[in-house]
């Protein structure tokens, strides 16, 4: 059944109403955002300035641009909720990323203190003050801040938390301690703490105590031999070194090469005979026959 022009007429005008209220309404409504979607706007825009290289073209102002709109909006937050821990954690980052470490750990202290910081967010946010003021100069606070908090129960904050502890110690006059506190790291049940504290015991040039803990770790054979030779060869132990290298390398393994030649320059710097310049020649080259070439 068709409708007549006047029935269509009579349909369609108040739904036209309906339609152009609507728009109106949600169109010219204020509508207030609420504090996780200001503090999540304010974090988006940091992390894009964090990412900025300020010495590219037009960097700087890029830069400046969102750090000013993540202020605005972070400000929007805590004029809703100051006390927030996800309002004081938002304004810290702010703060870290524009280049003031010490007011950051500052707001971090007050985020892990309100009243609505969670147990594990109360351990990730006392790691971040404690590396904001490591970044700010201030060792011994930093370290008062992981000595003053329980160990966390997450293991990978654990495993972050005692390695700065460790690289906070090497920095200060207790370099005692802090070879100490990596050899009890690598003896933490954590993925990954025995890779941890030999890393950090072999930046810190404690050698002995670094290849004490090698073993430990779950690398595989080849791995093994190599980061020793690496540890042999800083000694001036450089035959023992190239006897390790050579083991290593002769098994073919891909991440013992890429270390290799990452480390070219320590190698080379050893390397008074050219037996490890020798070493580097590429495995496929060796492989190829002269004629062939």
């Amino acid at each position: 059944m068709s409708l007549s022009p006047r029935t269509r007429r009579l349909i369609a005008y108040p739904l036209a109403v309906g339609v152009a209220a609507s728009v109106a309404w949600f169109g010219f409504r204020e509508v207030v955002p609420d504090v996780p979607t200001l503090v999540g706007a304010a974090s988006v825009r940091a992390g894009m300035a964090q990412q900025i290289d300020p010495a590219s073209p037009d960097g700087a102002r890029l830069r400046a641009e969102l750090l000013a709109e993540a202020e605005e909006l972070a400000s929007r937050a805590a004029a809703q909720e100051p006390a927030s821990a996800l309002v004081l954690e938002t304004r810290a980052f702010l703060a870290l990323v524009s280049g003031d470490a010490g007011e950051a750990a500052r707001l971090y202290g007050l985020a892990r203190g309100a009243s609505d910081c969670e147990p594990l967010h109360h351990d990730l946010l006392a790691l971040h003050e404690a590396k904001a003021w490591s970044n700010a100069g201030e060792v011994d606070r930093a370290l008062a801040v992981l000595e003053s908090t329980s160990p966390p129960d997450s293991e990978l904050i654990a495993l972050d938390r005692e390695s700065l502890r460790v690289r906070l110690l090497s920095r200060g006059s207790r370099a005692r301690d802090a070879v100490d506190a990596a050899i009890a790291l690598s003896d933490q049940p954590w993925t990954g703490s025995a890779e941890a504290a030999f890393q950090l015991l072999e930046a810190m040039g404690a050698l002995d105590a670094a290849a004490s803990v090698l073993p430990k770790s779950p690398w595989r054979r080849a791995l093994q031999d190599y980061f020793l030779a690496r540890l042999k060869l800083r000694s001036g132990d450089t035959d023992t070194a190239g006897s390790l290298l050579e083991r290593s390398l002769a098994t073919g393994d891909q991440e013992v090469e890429r270390r290799f030649r990452r480390d070219r320059d320590l190698w080379v710097a050893g390397d008074e005979s050219g037996r490890f310049e020798q070493l580097m020649t590429p495995r496929a080259e060796l492989a190829t026959p002269p004629g062939a070439r």
